[in-house]
């Protein structure tokens, strides 16, 4: 021990490490909204109940407007079923803890990590629930484009794709989302929500439908209603960087109807969806942790972890759109 003499007891005789307090709760974290599981078809399954879920749907029938001719049994109906399968997996995680760090250390080590790792475990499933749906939607290009490859800078989001998006649905006899009041759903970038608030026909409506305010559907915060669809904003929609003409990046916007696709998993394992946005708390369907005593005779560590198991399928395409444009403030040069 060195001693000291420092004369009169005052703040500059102190050393900054002295002088500085540290805040004992971590700071928010960047983290996008998580919305790609939100609207699947979910189907848990019990364990020992095979590694392989089914979906069967039979084809509709087509009006039969030939009149009975007394007497005479017409022909019966020949059906037709349709299958779709999915194959779950498991993913997850992990974090070690030393003993010194929880317990010496100023933070609520344990309970910060298990808040981080929450979160990756909610974006493992939502970016695995991107990627199916991306790949197996039905495609419609902006401003009608030949292929995502001629997409240029000026093929941004305007209304008149969401109208066309619902046309098609409507046209395929894709249900909306009861659990969003009967509409469809809209899954968009930050970039796509600036271009498409900006059309001069959404702010039409906007101006027309309410006064400016909270219950405005587009003057709100983040979400707003148009022609029967809700969108929902995330960061961490679907970007194919240098995608189009040039190095235009090409934006994936989803347009989705009822059962469009499923997510399926053992019961326990499927991460639920929760909102995830900054400042809301994810937890893991199942986090854990193993205390120091599971590690050797010194309690040198612990851990924390988390695991899933998650299958995604598109179930019918017809009931799902993906609009790829350009977004003015996008990466277009």
């Amino acid at each position: 021990m060195t001693t000291t003499s420092i004369g009169m007891a005052s703040l500059d005789k102190l050393t900054d490490a002295q002088l500085t307090m540290i805040e004992r709760d971590m700071l928010l974290r960047a983290e996008p909204e998580l919305q790609y599981t939100r609207f699947a078809y979910v189907r848990p399954f019990a364990e020992r109940e095979g590694y392989t879920d089914t979906f069967t749907r039979m084809t509709a029938l087509s009006a039969a407007t030939t009149a009975l001719t007394e007497g005479v049994t017409p022909s019966g109906e020949s059906t037709t079923l349709t299958t779709v399968t999915v194959t779950p997996d498991y993913y997850g995680s992990w974090a070690k803890v030393t003993e010194k760090m929880e317990q010496m250390g100023v933070f609520a080590i344990v309970d910060d990590i298990s808040d981080n790792l929450g979160y990756q475990a909610g974006k493992t499933a939502d970016v695995l629930a991107r990627t199916v749906l991306v790949a197996g939607a039905t495609t419609q290009i902006a401003d009608s484009a030949a292929s995502e490859s001629v997409v240029a800078a000026t093929n941004i989001l305007e209304l008149d794709e969401i109208f066309n998006a619902v046309r098609q649905l409507m046209k395929n006899n894709a249900r909306p989302l009861a659990e969003i009041g009967n509409r469809y759903a809209c899954i968009y970038h930050p970039d796509a929500w600036f271009d498409l608030v900006r059309d001069a026909e959404v702010r039409a409506l906007g101006i027309h439908a309410l006064p400016p305010g909270e219950q405005n559907p587009v003057f709100g915060t983040a979400m707003f209603d148009v022609a029967n669809v809700r969108f929902f904003q995330s960061s961490n929609a679907y970007i194919n960087t240098d995608a189009g003409a040039g190095s235009v990046d090409t934006y994936h916007t989803l347009v989705i109807g009822r059962q469009s696709f499923a997510i399926v998993g053992l019961t326990g394992l499927i991460q639920p969806w929760q909102e995830g946005g900054t400042d809301v708390e994810i937890r893991p369907i199942k986090l854990i942790v193993h205390g120091k005593e599971d590690y050797g005779p010194m309690d040198l560590y612990s851990t924390v972890a988390w695991k899933i198991n998650q299958g995604q399928v598109v179930l019918n395409a017809n009931f799902l759109i993906d609009i790829i444009h350009a977004c003015s403030k996008g990466s277009n040069a």
